[in-house]
């Protein structure tokens, strides 16, 4: 369907990361883990080895020789008979830490081949205590058990058949609710904000609005943290998730949402010290202990960093790992962070039939030196006191955060459960003392000078400190970036009509390009990516080339007109 589109899942928030599975009968490269992860990507397998599993149209891929490595769902290690009955029925166990409440569970089977468990029950417990037993029968490889529980904390899943004999159960996920799609007719005021910083000094929070006038009874609940997908003309414009939303109506709800970005203020990362750690595996460890789905481009690699990450939100953590290796996060049309860099080379040049209306221009205070600290961490100083019980009272497994970073921990009268340099966790006993020795750091600054000023320019010297991932070895790599990005000191807001974004249209009879010229103008309009260098045709300043930092629009007609911001 053309349009605006918003897919909505009313599910318990962060059930699906927070449940831990067991099952009866998995094959060998199964990652139960995989139930916990939002957003995968399938592939339709050819498997000779199960009935129906492989068709001669090319549309399936080969099965892969480390099937560990991608993503599959659970997979079970039995097949059903020829009635398509398992003869031990497979059994799911989730478990969480805390209590949750939905309106159901949405299990996804094989949908690529349309085989599905059609016989299964699902009971709900709070610890011990059954809630909730229901069975089920389901007609489609995505089916929704609509029952209502609250306050559970364990399920149990017993699956019993399948709709085609000598197939194995493929669930690929779960899902703590229902999902479901509002269409054009019911949405207004669909707003999506998009921004970048090119140096990464910060990473934004790209964020949608939009007012709901539901055509369904159902009751919605609309929860902070539920994911949202928009979708224009079927293309995923960005993801994110409730904020706020505010009912006005029976069917009526003004709703506000963020990316992933805006999730991560609310997530804890104990940091720590590294030394030429690969930039792409700590960034992984960081975003899969957030059950974030992340892309690095693979230029960033074999990016290393060294230096030190103090406790901060997982945002700016990943803000500093960027900052360090000349990369930026976004989620815009995607599903996922997507960690790259920028290119500067214009990718595409927009003539003045496609600006709705006239740029403005703006000049900022020309940048006449950047500054920027470098850091360097040794050890070598006396212990520190970091906790003492008759101060700070006993107890078990008591986390300790220190203020600055430590090494070589010692404890007296406790133990030490796990530690890290801005943290440990201990068992404190009477009289007990947690010592360290803390870390000496050097600091030094270097600076670059703009050389074309004047006499009478105001001195105007930008200085980046407490980025301590830079070091000796990527300093002069930073330093240049961010020189290149401060002298940019003009910014254009323009607002361009990008057609369906992306979609080629044909244009007839004069158009001005540079040069009058006349007759069929074929014109493709590419999708105008955040961060891509463009170029703008203006009256009289010539064609102006300048980096994409922000773009805000609407989906509400049909053609998406962007007010983009411009630096050059």
């Amino acid at each position: 369907m053309n349009g605006v589109s918003i897919v909505y899942g009313d599910i318990a928030p962060n059930a699906k990361e927070d449940f831990v599975a067991s099952v009866t009968s998995k094959a060998d490269f199964v990652r139960l883990s995989q139930l916990q992860k939002n957003n995968l990507d399938f592939k339709n397998y050819a498997n000779p080895c199960e009935l129906y599993q492989t068709v001669l149209d090319s549309s399936q891929e080969i099965f892969p020789e480390n099937p560990k490595n991608v993503d599959t769902g659970i997979w079970s290690g039995t097949t059903g008979d020829r009635n398509g009955s398992f003869s031990t029925p497979i059994v799911l166990t989730l478990q969480s830490r805390g209590q949750y409440s939905s309106i159901g569970l949405t299990l996804t089977f094989d949908t690529d081949n349309n085989i599905f468990c059609n016989n299964l029950n699902i009971k709900w417990y709070r610890d011990n205590i059954l809630l909730s037993d229901v069975d089920f029968s389901p007609d489609n490889a995505k089916y929704f058990c609509e029952n209502t529980v609250e306050y559970y904390n364990k399920i149990i899943i017993t699956f019993n058949s399948m709709n085609m004999p000598y197939n194995r159960l493929k669930l690929r996920t779960i899902d703590y609710g229902y999902g479901t799609t509002f269409y054009g007719d019911e949405l207004s005021s669909v707003k999506l904000l998009q921004e970048i910083n090119p140096i990464s000094e910060s990473i934004v929070s790209n964020t949608c609005d939009f007012v709901l006038n539901s055509k369904s009874n159902i009751n919605y609940t609309f929860q902070s943290t539920q994911p949202l997908l928009i979708f224009f003309d079927e293309r995923l414009k960005a993801s994110a998730f409730i904020d706020k939303a505010k009912r006005t109506g029976k069917r009526n709800w003004t709703i506000s949402a963020y990316d992933y970005i805006g999730l991560f203020d609310d997530m804890k990362y104990m940091g720590g010290m590294f030394t030429d750690k690969n930039a792409a595996e700590l960034i992984g460890d960081i975003l899969t202990e957030a059950k974030a789905p992340y892309e690095i481009d693979e230029s960033l690699l074999t990016e290393t960093v060294t230096g030190y990450i103090p406790i901060c939100t997982i945002r700016q953590a990943l803000q500093m790992i960027c900052f360090a290796i000349g990369a930026v996060a976004n989620t815009a049309y995607s599903d996922k962070i997507k960690i790259f860099p920028l290119q500067n080379e214009v990718t595409q040049s927009i003539i003045k039939n496609n600006i709705r209306r006239y740029p403005s221009f703006e000049n900022t205070d020309k940048v006449t030196e950047i500054q920027i600290s470098k850091y360097r961490y040794d050890r070598g100083t006396p212990d520190q006191t970091l906790y003492e019980a008759s101060k700070d009272g006993t107890g078990k497994n008591i986390r300790v955060e220190f203020s600055e970073p430590h090494f070589d921990l010692f404890i007296k009268n406790g133990k030490i459960i796990s530690s890290g340099v801005n943290y440990a966790y201990i068992d404190a006993n009477e009289d007990c003392i947690l010592t360290g020795q803390k870390y000496y750091v050097g600091k030094k600054i270097i600076s670059k000078k703009n050389p074309n000023i004047t006499a009478t320019t105001k001195e105007n010297i930008v200085v980046i400190d407490n980025q301590t991932l830079i070091s000796e070895k990527n300093a002069d790599k930073i330093l240049e970036l961010c020189y290149e990005y401060y002298i940019k000191n003009h910014k254009t807001t323009v607002s361009i009509d990008s057609g369906h974004d992306g979609v080629r249209r044909i244009r007839y009879g004069e158009v001005k390009y540079g040069t009058e010229r006349y007759g069929e103008i074929i014109q493709t309009d590419e999708r105008i990516e955040l961060g891509e260098t463009i170029s703008i045709e203006t009256d009289y300043m010539g064609d102006i080339a300048g980096q994409v930092t922000r773009q805000a629009y609407n989906l509400n007609g049909n053609i998406i007109v962007k007010e983009c911001e411009m630096i050059w």
